[in-house]
């Protein structure tokens, strides 16, 4: 070999080991700089996808212990279709390995930062694997202002749409900013729903995404948790329901931590809630199944915890016209109803074409309820009441909101309810268990079928007409006590009909107070009432109880009649807006009333006649009692009258042991809660005769009386004997017959007796004893 070739051997060797140091040198440095390959670089990028590059710089390739030999650029300049303006790759660095690219699946790790025009740039970490039949990318880091990778993830592309995810895609993102920055640069955003989750959202993506398919994926799960503004969300909702203020949270509908996984299946979509709670609220285990052309959704909202009713309503937004609406709101405020639980079910269907209240079909609602009653009607004495707490379990089958068709049942706990209801003296512990059960069916008419437990016994058919015509065929109520009876009726246009029969009624406790009602129910109430057995006042027991009772508003008319131990007893009373007039009579009143009744203490058996009139709602009456065959008991009063020293010779008139026997009396008086006033009486028979007047304090229980007592025998024997008796009768003072002046003070009770002995008779008895007379002659 000459020196020539030698030379030239040695110096290309000399400068391919200078090149090759010099090449290492910037390998391990500043990079071997490949600017000439910056061209086809641009024709490859601008060949495969619709991106103009403005401009590429800094291209090198480089070397390092952990990548090896790896290529970095500087700076690409981007502009594409899919951006508002120019964007800029900086730092980009992609890592291979020259075996697998050359020899095998190509495999690049690149990392690389997006600067956006307006200062608002990401970082990315990532492997791309890419063979002849799918793409592979390994993302290792996505990072920006509103959005990062949590965990690495792995996506397989295949022909172009297919995104297969191993495991998850985790990442974390401030929806509202990522979408409010995709608005600056890019025509795309996400929906504006998705703003309402408010600060850093957690979404997991998993199985696959189809491109092609968009909404109407068939293999894809996606879950978001993090906290919802729903008066964002559904800000129209708050015009006719503030549920927010219902639950106790505030806003329209509040804010709430969620966990949402929406499922979109080749059949279906679903949308299920694993948490969904403001620390009131909660709706954990609730699901939304859409269709997949999402024209139908079926509804299934749990509620967990509990919610006050009464809120629910003050958000209702109701025309204050509608009486009935504020009329059951008060009661709620008043007798507050609590959900245990409350969930729904139902369908939707063309919800974007219709207000979606009208939308929706086939409802279910069930529910577990504690109401807070506290009832009591406004008498001041032994009110009507029902206090306590009951539970309602139910469940409601609607087929839309009309309510025009829905089936009902469920049973209520009335084990922790004190209830007293007076007219039927009804009455009913806590300590007393009670369970009534309900089937309700709305068709042409709503049907309410009603049952009890055997402790007591309640069972009812109620139906209530197109019309708002309320019909109760027949409602049976037995307590095994007091009470054994079957109700039936109707209200219609505010007119009631009742009709009460069976074998025991208890009206005890029935009072009438006299108070003006400026507001009536009913414009009009009518009740027949027929049973075999009634309880009184005062605990007495009469047969064959008959009463009819029609009102219109302030007239009223109410007739009864009765039988006990062989005696009759009738009542009347008649009422408008000036008067108030009622009639008792009975041929044996003592029959009729309880041990506590002022008649039991001064009769032991009368046939009466009692008139009582008054101006309406007034508490002061006029009576007038009339009495035939009845007998003065032995009382303190009585005996004291009949064994003063002047009357020694009357006192052996007493006939038996009960007391002193008339035929004839009457008795006037007006009655005020606190005093029977001007109380004038007599009362005659064979043996004697009796007048008094005066008054009773009914608070201090005390009574002031003046009279006289004759014996009227003496008048007998003296009218036999004269064939004429005017003389007699109006003669002069002196020459007629004697009389035994008394008063009568103190004690109710016991009062102190004094007479002025041997007095002329007065006038007053002598008429009331001609009056006798005139009657058995």
């Amino acid at each position: 070999m000459n020196k020539i070739i030698k030379y030239l051997i040695l110096i290309f060797l000399l400068t391919f080991i200078l090149f090759s140091s010099y090449s290492f040198y910037l390998l391990f440095n500043k990079g071997l700089p490949l600017d000439y390959f910056k061209q086809q670089i641009i024709e490859r990028i601008e060949i495969n996808s619709k991106i103009n590059v403005g401009n590429i710089s800094g291209i090198n390739l480089k070397y390092n212990n952990d990548k090896g030999i790896y290529l970095k650029i500087d700076n690409i300049d981007l502009k594409t279709d899919f951006f508002k303006n120019k964007i800029t790759i900086d730092s980009s660095i992609i890592d291979f390995k020259l075996k697998e690219l050359l020899f095998t699946e190509q495999n690049l790790y690149i990392e690389t930062i997006v600067d956006f025009s307006n200062n608002y740039s990401y970082e990315f970490a990532f492997n791309i694997i890419a063979n002849d039949n799918n793409q592979e990318i390994i993302f290792h880091k996505i990072l920006g202002p509103d959005l990062y990778l949590v965990n690495t993830s792995n996506l397989i592309i295949k022909n172009k749409n297919k995104i297969f995810i191993n495991d998850t895609f985790e990442i974390k993102a401030n929806i509202k900013s990522l979408n409010q920055n995709l608005e600056l640069i890019t025509p795309f955003h996400l929906p504006s729903e998705l703003e309402s989750f408010e600060s850093w959202t957690h979404i997991t993506i998993e199985d696959e995404i189809d491109l092609s398919k968009r909404y109407s994926q068939n293999n894809l799960i996606i879950s978001l948790s993090g906290i919802v503004n729903f008066g964002y969300l559904l800000p129209d909702l708050g015009h006719t329901l503030n549920l927010g203020e219902a639950i106790g949270f505030g806003g329209n509908l509040g804010v709430a931590a969620v966990n949402v996984e929406a499922s979109l299946s080749e059949k279906y979509n679903k949308i299920h809630f694993k948490l969904f709670t403001n620390g009131d609220l909660n709706l954990n285990g609730s699901q939304i199944i859409l269709s997949k052309n999402l024209n139908t959704a079926d509804f299934n909202i749990k509620t967990n915890g509990s919610y006050k009713l009464s809120k629910l309503f003050d958000s209702m937004d109701m025309n204050t016209d509608n009486k009935s609406f504020h009329s059951f709101k008060r009661i709620l405020k008043n007798n507050p109803v609590e959900t245990k639980s409350l969930n729904f079910s139902f369908n939707a269907s063309n919800y974007f074409e219709k207000p979606f209240i009208e939308a929706i079909s086939d409802l279910e609602i069930t529910a577990e309820n504690n109401i807070n009653i506290n009832l009591k009607s406004n008498l001041k004495n032994n009110p009507s009441k029902i206090i306590g707490s009951a539970s309602v379990i139910f469940n409601l089958n609607i087929e839309d909101l009309s309510f025009e068709k829905f089936k009902s049942s469920g049973k209520i706990l009335l084990d922790n309810l004190d209830i007293f209801y007076r007219p039927f003296n009804f009455t009913k512990s806590k300590s007393e268990n009670l369970e009534l059960y309900f089937d309700a069916e709305m068709n042409e008419s709503l049907k309410i079928k009603l049952r009890s437990n055997d402790n007591i016994y309640i069972n009812s058919d109620i139906e209530v007409t197109q019309d708002r015509n309320i019909i109760v065929s027949e409602l049976l109520l037995n307590n095994f006590s007091n009470l054994n009876l079957a109700l039936s009726g109707n209200i219609h246009k505010s007119v009631f009909n009742g009709k009460v029969t069976g074998d025991l009624i208890d009206l005890s406790a029935l009072k009438v107070e006299r108070k003006k009602k400026t507001k009536f129910f009913f414009d009009e109430e009518n009740y027949e009432i027929d049973v075999k057995t009634a309880i009184l006042e005062g605990s007495v027991s009469v047969n064959n109880f008959l009463m009819s009772i029609n009102q219109k508003r302030e007239k009223l008319r109410a007739k009864g009649q009765a039988v006990s131990n062989g005696h009759d007893l009738y009542y009347l009373r008649v009422k408008d807006e000036k008067t108030d007039k009622s009639l008792i009579k009975s041929t044996n009143i003592i029959s009729f009333i309880g041990e506590n009744h002022p008649f039991k203490k001064i009769l032991s058996k009368g046939d009466v006649n009692i008139n009582s009139t008054r101006d309406s709602y007034s508490e002061k009456s006029f009576n007038e009692i009339r009495l035939n065959e009845f007998t003065l008991i032995n009382t303190p009063a009585a005996l004291k009258l009949l064994t003063l020293p002047s009357l020694s010779g009357i006192s052996n008139l007493i006939e038996d042991e009960e007391g002193i026997s008339f035929l004839n009396g009457e008795v006037t008086y007006f009655e005020d809660p606190y005093t029977f006033s001007k109380i004038e009486m007599f009362g005659v028979s064979d043996s004697i005769g009796l007048v008094m007047k005066g008054d009773i304090n009914r608070k201090d229980k005390s009574l002031n009386f003046e009279g006289e007592i004759s014996p009227i025998h003496l008048i007998n024997m003296l009218l036999k004997k004269v064939p004429i008796i005017g003389d007699l009768l109006v003669g002069e003072e002196g020459e007629g017959l004697f009389a035994f002046e008394f008063e009568m003070k103190g004690d109710s009770s016991d009062p102190e007796v004094t007479s002025n002995p041997l007095s002329i008779a007065k006038p007053q008895i002598l008429e009331r004893a001609s009056e006798y007379l005139e009657t058995i002659d």
